[in-house]
């Protein structure tokens, strides 16, 4: 009968000796579920924390789309502006040109002018020279 007894202590040992390998287990897969819960929770943070980023990148991509424009516009405006300077200067570059023939001209005249001058002042000169003479013959 004793044999019996300590055979029932033994089954009631390795009962026992399950019961707390079977906790352990049970307690090393909850000590895995929540570390599963953290790397979920760590993986969906991670994940809204990209979307922010692309959300980010996106809206500084359109921003950026935007001073490209502008600047776009800008350089738009100024080549018209040098494009009008460059007309202008067109203009005031054909206006010396003529301003020039002019100037030309008028030297022509008063070379012709000073010419005339110059025959008037001998015509003159012969002039006086004649009433000078027909003075001195009186």
């Amino acid at each position: 009968m004793e044999l019996y007894g300590a055979r029932a202590w033994l089954v009631i040992g390795i009962a026992i000796l399950g019961w707390v390998l079977a906790i352990i287990g049970l307690a090393s897969s909850l000590a895995n579920y929540n570390i599963a819960m953290y790397y979920r929770t760590t993986t969906i943070f991670c994940i809204s924390q990209y979307n922010a980023l692309a959300r980010n990148y996106t809206t500084l991509a359109n921003r950026t789309l935007g001073i490209i424009e502008y600047l776009g516009n800008v350089t738009l405006i100024n080549a018209y502006a040098l494009n009008q300077t460059g007309q202008v200067l067109i203009g005031l570059n054909q206006t010396l040109v003529m301003n020039n023939a002019l100037m030309n001209q008028v030297a022509w005249e008063l070379r012709a002018v000073n010419q005339t001058m110059a025959e008037n002042n001998a015509l003159l000169e012969a002039l006086i020279t004649a009433v000078n003479s027909t003075n001195s013959i009186r």
